[in-house]
C-alpha cells in the first residue's frame, strides 16, 4: 500500500482498448484516500499529456499517470494492493508479486479463467463492480497470489517433464558423440 493511502490500485492500460467508459466512473466514485496509478502501455506515451489531463479533470486527488507510466512495472506492483486491466498478461506478473487483478474485459476473464476460479482475479464491467472487485480482492493474501503464479509459471508436472527432456537430450547427445551414458556439454547440443 502506498504511504498515506487506504488502497493503492495499479491500472495497466492497453493500446487500442477503450478505457474511459469503465475506468473514469470507477475512479470518480472511489474513496478519496485511494491512489490510482494509471500506467499507459509503452505504445501510448504520445497520449500521456491528454490522458493525464482527462484523468485530472475527474477531480480525484489520488491519480498518478506520469510517474506510473515512467517507472518500471515491478516497483509499482510491489506497492499495489490490487491490479486492474482488461486482458493484459501483466495480470500474471501481478500474481508473482502477490497482487490480485480485476479484469475489465470478457477476454481477460476467459484467458485467465483458472485464476478467476481460484479467487485471485475477478471480472468486472461497471464502476460498482470494479470497486467491489477491488474491495474483495484486497483481502486475498499475497501468498495465495504467489502460489497461483508459481502454479501458472512452473506447474510441478511441467517442470518434471522439462527436466526429464533435458536429461534425455543430453544423454542422446553424449551417445552420438561416442560416449554412451556421458553427459554432454552445451556445445554438443548446438549451443
Amino acid at each position: 500500500m502506498a504511504k498515506g493511502r487506504e488502497k493503492s490500485v495499479l491500472v495497466t492500460l492497453q493500446k487500442g482498448v477503450e478505457f474511459r467508459a469503465q475506468l473514469f466512473p470507477a475512479i470518480s466514485e472511489s474513496p478519496r484516500d485511494w491512489l490510482w496509478m494509471v500506467r499507459l502501455h509503452p505504445r501510448m506515451v504520445n497520449e500521456l499529456g491528454a490522458i493525464e489531463g482527462e484523468l485530472q479533470s475527474l477531480g480525484h486527488p489520488g491519480i498518478n499517470v506520469r510517474e506510473a507510466s515512467a517507472l518500471p512495472l515491478y516497483p509499482l506492483l510491489q506497492t499495489a494492493d490490487v491490479h486492474v486491466t482488461w486482458f493484459s498478461t501483466c495480470s500474471i506478473e501481478a500474481l508473482a508479486f502477490g497482487v490480485p487483478t480485476v479484469l475489465l474485459h470478457s477476454l481477460g476473464c476467459k484467458t485467465f479463467r483458472r485464476h478467476v476460479d481460484a479467487g485471485v482475479m475477478a471480472g468486472a464491467s461497471t464502476a460498482g463492480e470494479i470497486l467491489d472487485g477491488i474491495q474483495l480482492l484486497s483481502d486475498v493474501p499475497r501468498s495465495r497470489c504467489r502460489n497461483e503464479a508459481d502454479a501458472a509459471f512452473a506447474p510441478p508436472e511441467a517442470s518434471e517433464k522439462a527436466i526429464a527432456t533435458v536429461v534425455f537430450l543430453c544423454e542422446k547427445a553424449g551417445e552420438r558423440a561416442g560416449k554412451p551414458g556421458a553427459r554432454s556439454s552445451a556445445e554438443d547440443l548446438g549451443g
